[in-house]
């Protein structure tokens, strides 16, 4: 859901339904000035009333996500689809497409790994032979950024609990990313509000 992934762009999106809200769940956001056109953001929620199970599978409902009409409304992603593989497997490849002042489309490899405490979910650009065997004409590779890796991890909190941290890391070298790294840093801050804030709402009572 992004997504990241480019998923945690919004470069210009002005529009929020943040704005919409009148309480926001307890959640801690971090960004790091950005050097060298690599940019990271953090952040983590220290409870969510749902089991590791349950938060996954959300996260990972990626064909959910969009900025209109969708269960999950978040900025600038005009479609997102599972491909390949399922939650069940493990894997699963994402085709992504961004709509803003800066189009672009990405594929994405998402690993999930469940133990008995957790769930970390790891999502990353794929590398050849699959990227080679995924994009086409129809759903090319063509990402705001060279490098993009996130990482989520759900603990387990009894009762019926989740714990979430989140980091997300991504470079670019395109010069018109890098002109406006606030914009960057922004955009993938209200990318991961919105979807903290849908985490937050699961409840399992």
């Amino acid at each position: 859901m992004t997504v990241l992934l480019g998923i945690l762009l919004a470069l210009g999106s002005s529009h929020s339904a943040l704005g919409q809200e009148k309480e926001l769940p307890s959640f801690e956001i971090h960004s790091a000035s950005p050097s060298k056109g690599r940019y990271v953001v953090t952040a983590s929620l220290e409870r969510v009333q749902a089991p590791p199970l349950i938060v996954a599978r959300a996260i990972t409902d990626f064909h959910r996500q969009c900025k209109r009409g969708c269960a999950v409304e978040v900025p600038s992603i005009e479609r997102a689809e599972i491909v390949h593989g399922s939650f069940e497997q493990g894997r699963m490849s994402t085709w992504t497409k961004i709509d803003d002042i800066l189009d672009a489309s990405y594929w994405t490899d998402v690993s999930i790994h469940r133990n008995p405490q957790s769930i970390e979910i790891s999502l990353s650009h794929p590398v050849a032979p699959d990227l080679e065997r995924w994009q086409s004409k129809e759903r090319p590779h063509a990402p705001f950024f060279h490098t993009q890796n996130v990482t989520w991890i759900l603990e387990k909190r009894d009762p019926e609990g989740t714990r979430i941290e989140y980091q997300m890391e991504m470079s670019s070298d395109r010069f018109l990313v890098n002109l406006m790294p606030s914009k960057v840093l922004k955009g993938a801050e209200r990318y991961i509000t919105q979807v903290l804030h849908h985490l937050a709402s699961l409840s399992t009572s």
